[in-house]
């Protein structure tokens, strides 16, 4: 029988040990948590607290302390919101086998998600000892439903080992996301105040605040110009390493018309990298451009829709020395940075990142502290979809951001448990437009086969394995060919987006679609499955 998978959680083996954004599309169940505002002292179940005065009250008495109710499943996406009054020590939000989901250590308001993947059971407010206290109010828990079609497109910030199906802002679909591991080295991405923000602020005030490409309400900040004759900017201090590639990018909208322009630049070396961008047309409008004494080399701006927004960012790579620095966003009247700014004009801005690297990944938001995302793995075992070792044919539709260098990023491969790559589809390391496929390690290849790709575009290859009869086709072009080689040694798993042994090579794209044929189609069939 054929075995078909619509949902790829259903047949991928995923982890990320992390959490991670992409735009998709998120909607929310029904409301978990009776009495979550704490009106009456019933359905919880208490072990040292009260409900007292509309609030569950954690006060230590008699040792540790929780409340919680049976509300969690198996295998589900939950958002968690509530309110947090820390009177003494801390507090933590854990599932019922302990697993630690959210630290509390301040007053506040949380809000955070996650996926329950241990026996149904219970979320637990509680305070770790009889020397902690505190208390707790307007608790909310709403199961996270993905891709619903009447669902709006999001920002979305994916729990630890979740995969992310990412889509466009036209709502069509992209696919699983597989990026490398990525730090953002700003450490507050999203809160420009004065207050605890690392940002510094000139000539603008951020005190307001509009929905953000999160979709929630006030994420974004307002940054208006003030009515002075000088640049309009926010910006924070850095330290940038020497001969090392950077991407600044940040989610921008424009108010009164504005335009954006970012800089990135170091003191020591005069190194400065520029690009100006038009937030009507959403386009690059001018740079980017490197200038200084010791200019950045390997320069590039982008610019992409997101939602309501648009992210916005530019990369080059430091000279031979580097130190302390600066990153800009600047509102711009469209001829210059430095002009008599208007009180109801500037713009919106969302999550901030610096990373080393010569390309933007997805946002890591961060609060404080640099944040890591880690890499995502996919894999999908040969026996879950019936490999057949004597012929086969795989099909991927993928794009990828044509990233490339050492790292020979992967578009799919086949490997045994010792780490081998049996057969694999690679975007050749050292030109961005082309692509080879290499059908073993052991000796048989396509020798010369090549094909172009475009980067950031839909892209599909067929692989055709059969002892003596190897083909290959990309996006429609002519079948290339090998007719002389044994079959691969069996393969364990088919890899996604990466090579055998799932810790570097990453597709920095998507990976649209899948098929596997357990058989070789003919020439005719590879081509016409690819165009």
């Amino acid at each position: 029988m054929t075995k078909v998978y619509d949902n790829a959680t259903d047949l991928i083996t995923f982890a990320r040990s992390s959490s991670g954004t992409a735009l998709r599309r998120v909607g929310y169940g029904d409301e978990l948590v009776t009495n979550g505002g704490f009106d009456t002292d019933t359905v919880w179940t208490k072990v040292n607290a009260t409900i007292t005065g509309g609030e569950g009250v954690l006060d230590g008495t008699g040792g540790l302390s929780m409340i919680y109710q049976d509300i969690v499943t198996n295998g589900k996406h939950y958002e968690v919101t509530f309110d947090a009054v820390v009177t003494t020590g801390s507090m933590e939000v854990i599932n019922n086998d302990g697993t630690p989901l959210k630290d509390i250590y301040t007053t506040g308001t949380y809000t955070f998600t996650f996926t329950h993947s241990i026996a149904n059971g219970n979320l637990l407010w509680r305070c770790p000892s009889g020397s902690n206290s505190g208390s707790i109010d307007n608790i909310s828990v709403r199961e996270v439903i993905f891709d619903r079609a009447t669902d709006p497109l999001v920002l979305f910030n994916h729990p630890d080992d979740t995969p992310r199906i990412e889509y466009g802002s036209d709502g069509a679909l992209k696919g699983l996301l597989i990026e490398e591991q990525r730090t953002n080295l700003l450490t507050y991405s999203e809160d420009f105040s004065t207050g605890t923000g690392a940002f510094n602020l000139i000539n603008v005030d951020t005190s307001g605040a509009s929905e953000g490409p999160d979709g929630a309400t006030n994420s974004a900040t307002q940054m208006l110009e003030t009515a002075t004759t000088g640049e309009h900017q926010v910006n924070e201090n850095v330290s940038l390493s020497a001969n090392t590639a950077y991407t600044l990018s940040a989610y921008v909208s424009p108010i009164g018309g504005r335009n954006c322009t970012l800089f990135w630049f170091t003191n020591s070396i005069n190194t400065i990298l520029s690009a100006t961008f038009d937030l009507a047309s959403g386009s690059v409008v001018a740079g980017p451009a490197a200038s200084g004494s010791a200019p950045p080399t390997n320069i590039s701006a982008d610019i992409e829709q997101v939602g309501s927004f648009y992210r916005v960012s530019i990369s080059g790579t430091t000279a031979g020395t580097a130190g302390a620095g600066s990153v800009r966003i600047h509102s711009t009247d469209g001829t210059s940075n430095n002009f008599l700014g208007d009180a109801g004009k500037g713009l919106n801005i969302y999550g901030a990142q610096l990373e080393a690297g010569s390309f933007a990944t997805s946002y890591i938001p961060t609060s404080g502290s640099q944040q890591t995302r880690s890499a995502d793995i996919a894999s999908i075992p040969v026996t879950a979809f019936g490999y057949n070792q004597t012929a086969g044919t795989v099909v991927v539709e993928f794009d990828t951001n044509g990233s490339d260098g050492a790292d020979y990023p992967r578009v799919f491969s086949l490997s045994n448990t010792s780490g081998t790559d049996l057969a694999r589809f690679l975007v050749n390391p050292t030109n961005t437009t082309t692509a080879a496929v290499v059908a073993s390690d052991l000796g048989v290849a396509f020798a010369g086969w090549s094909g172009s790709i475009t980067p950031n575009t839909v892209e599909t290859v067929a692989m055709a394995l059969k002892e003596n009869d190897f083909a290959g086709s990309l996006s429609g072009a002519s079948v290339q060919t090998d007719q002389a080689g044994a079959m691969p040694a069996a393969s364990d798993i088919l890899a996604l987006g990466t090579q055998r042994n799932l810790t570097n090579n990453y597709l920095n794209g998507h990976i649209k679609s899948l098929k596997y044929y357990p058989r070789r189609l003919t020439n005719a069939q590879l081509q016409e499955l690819t165009s």
